[in-house]
């Protein structure tokens, strides 16, 4: 794992935080201390108060625009153990888990690929250190590391037939229901094609009981969120989504766009699971759905892309799976589809008042995804015995 080491060493002005009165940490750490402390973070007058002591613009923002804290209750629970520390101690343990969440979710993903050589396994973990949204997820104090950790501990879960990654996962899942829905339905799906009804019922049974406890906890949080959300929507046009993406480049003619771009990011989705070999589908299943999701969602921020982390392991994993020609072009996409283009849009970004570039990325994504996905069909097709070998 030295590059990987190498990779974070190299990056650490960016790893590096800003004040956190700038970010979201000192924000989700405050909503850990309602909590710990008994306090509804639906409250708009304890938002006010908190604008007043910690000179945060984005605790201002939300004590003045009155959508408060725009999460169902339980996500509220993830900071909690940060909430507990002192300011100056929680926002940092909760920048360091931010980062051990996403690099340790990028390793257990890359453990579930059949790798043919472990120097491999290492590139594409390294790789994800340097990708855009892991860093600026991080460095914005999101817990988008938080996301992709469930992702891994629900593939584990699956793959494995153990229920304890797999109610780990979806309650980690639970805490952004709009860009996760996908996975859990994905998930649910395939416990009942294998037969696990009783871990779909315990895992179901584990998600009701979090729902109903936060739910009796704060009963006033669903009017406050869907204020949240109603305002969200009235703006799609600012977020990094295929639709405002679509708003920006096509005008008028946005939904014409915006529906070909959700089309072609479904049945592309679709096909890289279907056309993986057997030993492969599951991960190409949650690849695809990482694209999926992010192309049909009408809210999403840079730091959200990181659910797409999957297709740029993914895309790795094929560089072995091709030669010469095919494997250069791969590799060439690989690094402009996965690495570069997602920092050059976020450059064009931060000049801008939206994010509507960046909601090009998951259409990018796919690009890389088709590609790993024919390669790894080819590969297949000419050695029929590797989906048996694997399997084993």
């Amino acid at each position: 794992m030295l590059l990987v080491l190498a990779a974070l060493v190299a990056e650490l002005p960016l790893l590096w935080p800003p004040p956190f009165r700038l970010t979201d940490h000192l924000l989700l750490w405050q909503v850990g201390r309602f909590v710990v402390t008994g306090v509804s973070p639906y409250r708009a007058d304890v938002w006010v108060d908190a604008a007043k002591r910690l000179d945060s613009p984005h605790i201002a923002e939300l004590a003045t625009t009155g959508v408060i804290w725009p999460y169902p209750p339980w996500t509220a629970l993830l900071f909690v153990p940060f909430g507990a520390f002192p300011m100056e101690i929680g926002t940092w343990a909760l920048h360091l888990a931010y980062l051990g969440s996403g690099l340790l979710a990028a390793i257990l993903l890359a453990r579930e690929l059949p790798w043919p050589r472990p120097g491999l396994a290492a590139i594409a973990v390294a790789l994800f250190a340097v990708f855009e949204p892991f860093v600026i997820a991080a460095r914005w104090g999101q817990f988008g590391g938080f996301l992709l950790l469930g992702i891994a501990l629900l593939l584990i879960g699956l793959r494995s037939r153990r229920l304890a990654p797999l109610i780990a996962g979806a309650l980690l899942l639970a805490t952004k229901p709009h860009l996760t829905a996908l996975f859990a339905l994905v998930a649910a799906a395939w416990l009942i094609r294998q037969r696990r009804r009783r871990d779909l019922a315990v895992t179901a049974l584990a998600l009701s009981v979090l729902v109903a406890v936060t739910w009796v906890a704060f009963p006033d949080w669903l009017a406050v969120a869907g204020t949240g959300a109603g305002d969200r929507l009235s703006v799609v046009a600012l977020f990094a989504t295929t639709w405002s993406f679509a708003i920006a480049l096509a005008g008028p003619a946005w939904p014409l766009l915006a529906a070909v771009l959700v089309s072609v990011v479904s049945a592309s989705g679709a096909y890289a699971a279907r056309a993986a070999p057997v030993a492969l589908r599951p991960f190409a299943v949650f690849a695809g759905t990482g694209v999926l999701t992010l192309g049909l969602t009408p809210y999403a921020l840079v730091y959200d892309h990181l659910l797409l982390a999957p297709v740029l392991l993914y895309g790795v994993f094929a560089l072995d799976a091709a030669s010469g020609t095919a494997r250069a072009a791969h590799a060439v996409l690989l690094a402009v589809a996965g690495i570069a283009l997602p920092w050059l849009l976020y450059l064009v970004v931060i000049l801008r008042p939206d994010q509507a570039p960046a909601g090009a990325i998951p259409s990018l994504l796919v690009v890389l995804l088709l590609s790993s996905a024919w390669l790894l069909r080819d590969a297949r097709d000419r050695s029929p015995q590797a989906d048996k070998s694997h399997v084993a």
